[in-house]
């Protein structure tokens, strides 16, 4: 868990020593009660029937309170503020996204 923390996010953790950390205990939360059959039908079932079943139901506990997608704002920020850049999947988006808005300016542009 610690390496790829590392690797999307950029994060230090230290799952081991820490196993309270909230990064940590969030993950654990979302890939509680994984069960191989609800996720084969997740690729199998269309998406507005996934719509009617219970929370319960689905193969994965998602972000419910948008705790991922906060951190991963805020880390966006950070870099951007700080000009800082990381060796992690992130930035690899962040560059490409960077890129697409660039490519886009100069079509605008022309």
């Amino acid at each position: 868990m610690d390496v790829i923390a590392n690797s999307a996010f950029g994060t230090q953790i230290d799952s081991h020593n820490d196993p309270n950390n909230e990064f940590v205990t969030r993950v654990r939360r979302v890939f509680e009660g994984f069960n191989f059959t609800t996720m084969l039908l997740a690729f199998v079932l269309p998406v507005w029937i996934w719509k009617f079943l219970p929370s319960s139901f689905h193969p994965l506990k998602f972000d419910r309170d948008d705790f991922f997608r906060d951190v991963t704002r805020n880390v966006i920020k950070k870099r951007k503020e700080t000009g800082r850049r990381y060796n992690d999947f992130l930035q690899i988006l962040m560059d490409a996204a960077d890129e697409t808005r660039h490519a886009e300016h100069l079509d605008l542009a022309e």
